[in-house]
Formats: structure tokens, C-alpha cells, sequence
């Protein structure tokens, strides 16, 4: 935008006035292209530090989000056990099994389920104590986007301003020595004196802004039966069902 059309009549107006004296370019030298290549030593090294963090940050959540998914699965994976578990038992209960035998049998599903039940709510306690640590990882993760982000933005604000006032001295030179050329002069201030940075890059953000919005957080999510589902021909009791139900 009007930036770009600042430097690109810088451009034309060098290739117009190969001539210069041999003082203006020294001028220039010293003025504009030395100060901006240290401008841009700065903020490449600033760039760089800013893209590493934000790859840090990047890769520390997609490693905790994977951890995060592993314990939510293995969590409903140990109550599905202790739903099994408890529905085995309530079918033997109703067995036509010898009393000794079935009480015998009882007794080893029982000390089982007991022990997947315990299994299951060590696995839930891990599961619900990475979902305030999966949180605050993520939150850390969009804050340090946005702040680079911002950063971002104040760094093209710098270069801006700086090309801005570097073209402004390059004008100054050119009147200087070039009054033949007053009238070309004048329509390129008035270029550069039209650059408006934060226009420019205002109008950037507004033509290329998406629709993302940052990731949900995460919540509980509870394990959801599947045994009201079961097909009719396995014919297991209602009361059965509704006793793993209110178990569970």
C-alpha cells in the first residue's frame, strides 16, 4: 500500500539519476543503508528468538494435549473393566450354580471387581489432575502466541517507521542537490510523506484476519455406558442392567 509506493519511487527515482554526485551516495550510505542494516541484524535476532519460543511452547503443548488423551482413554478403559466386572457378578448371583461353588465364585469376582474399581478411580484422580494442568498449558500456549504475535506487529511498526524516515532523509539529499528535478521532487515527497504505517499494516490485518478462534478448553467428560445398548438375544436381565447402571 502507501509504503510500498514510497519504496518503489525510491527504486525508479535511482534508476532516473544514475548520475548522482559521488557525496550524496556517500550521504546515503551513511544516512539510510548502514542504519538499516543494523535495524535488520536487531530484529532478525529478535525474530529468531521469538519464532524458537513459540516452537518451545508449541511442542510442549501437543506433547501434554497427547498425554492428556492417553489418560482420558485409559480411564474410561478401567471403568468399562469395572462394568464388566460387576455385570459378570450379578449374572452369577442369579446362576443356578451349588451354593458352595457360587459363593466360591462370588468371591473371586468380588476381590477382581474390587480391585479393577480401585484401578479405575486411581485412573479417574490422574485423569481429572491433567485437566487443570492441560488448562493452564493451554492458556500459557495462547498467551504467549498473542504476546508474539504483538511483537510481530511492533516489529513491522519499526521497520516501517524506520524505511519512512530513512526515505524522508533521502528526500532531503535529492533536493539538495537536484533543483532541476523540483517538480519530480515534490510529487515523490508527497508520496512519502503520505506513508502511513499503521494504515498500512491495519489494512494487512483487516484483509487477511480469519475466522479462527482460539482451541476450547477442556472439561470432564464422563464414561458413557454402552450396555443399554446390547442386543436383545443376550436376554440380560432389566434389573441386572439397572443395578450396573446405578453402580457405575
Amino acid at each position: 500500500e502507501s509504503l510500498n509506493e514510497g519504496i518503489s519511487s525510491f527504486q525508479n527515482d535511482l534508476l532516473n539519476q544514475h548520475d548522482y554526485m559521488k557525496e550524496s551516495l556517500t550521504n546515503i550510505k551513511i544516512e539510510i543503508i548502514d542504519p538499516l542494516k543494523e535495524l535488520k541484524e536487531k530484529i532478525t535476532k529478535r525474530l529468531n528468538e521469538n519464532l524458537n519460543e513459540m516452537k518451545i511452547k508449541e511442542k510442549n503443548y501437543n506433547n501434554s494435549l497427547t498425554q492428556f488423551e492417553s489418560t482420558k482413554l485409559k480411564f474410561h478403559k478401567s471403568v468399562k473393566e469395572v462394568e464388566t466386572n460387576k455385570l459378570g457378578i450379578e449374572i452369577l448371583k442369579k446362576s443356578n450354580y451349588p451354593k458352595d461353588k457360587l459363593n466360591e465364585e462370588l468371591k473371586k469376582e468380588e476381590i477382581k471387581a474390587l480391585n479393577s474399581l480401585k484401578l479405575a478411580k486411581e485412573n479417574e484422580n490422574n485423569y481429572i489432575s491433567l485437566i487443570t494442568d492441560i488448562n493452564n498449558i493451554q492458556e500459557e500456549y495462547i498467551e504467549t502466541k498473542k504476546k508474539n504475535l504483538n511483537e510481530l506487529q511492533n516489529m513491522e511498526e519499526e521497520i516501517g517507521l524506520n524505511i519512512k524516515d530513512s526515505l524522508r532523509k533521502y528526500i532531503i539529499y535529492q533536493i539538495s542537490y537536484i533543483r532541476n528535478f523540483q517538480y519530480d521532487m515534490n510529487k515523490k515527497a508527497k508520496i512519502m510523506e503520505n506513508i502511513n504505517i499503521i494504515k498500512d499494516i491495519n489494512e494487512f490485518i483487516h484483509k487477511n484476519t480469519s475466522k479462527d478462534i482460539p482451541p476450547f478448553k477442556f472439561d470432564y467428560i464422563p464414561y458413557l455406558s454402552d450396555l443399554n445398548k446390547i442386543k436383545k438375544n443376550e436376554k440380560i436381565d432389566k434389573e441386572i442392567l439397572n443395578e450396573i447402571n446405578n453402580f457405575i
